[in-house]
């Protein structure tokens, strides 16, 4: 099963994202990637994280079958630890995740 993880920060290669889209069993959004699959229009399977990174608006646009996993920001995992871990649990043999640069946030 491949999955593809949209995490948050920029998409340094939207193309080579898009490319492979059509190769991806499960899509999971840790947290803010969710931003990130609706502007790409993917159905996500997953969202997992402490939805620090998104807003009501994002969350209530989330079609039925997608499964929430809302976790404390307190926690010792970040959010893309927690979609790596729920990759695992779905049997993923391949991951993809966008290659994305973190924003400078100092």
């Amino acid at each position: 099963m491949r999955v593809l993880i949209l995490a948050n920060g920029d998409i340094a290669d939207e193309r080579g994202l898009r490319a492979h889209l059509g190769t991806v069993d499960q899509v999971i959004c840790a947290d803010g990637g969710l931003l990130h699959a609706q502007r790409l229009g993917l159905a996500v399977n997953w969202l997992i994280g402490d939805m620090d990174s998104v807003n009501e608006a994002a969350l209530a646009s989330l079609g039925e079958t997608t499964q929430v996993e809302r976790y404390p920001a307190a926690k010792n995992e970040t959010d893309l630890e927690l979609a790596l871990q729920k990759a695992a649990t779905l049997g993923a043999n391949a991951v993809d995740r966008n290659r994305a640069r973190q924003r400078d946030t100092k």
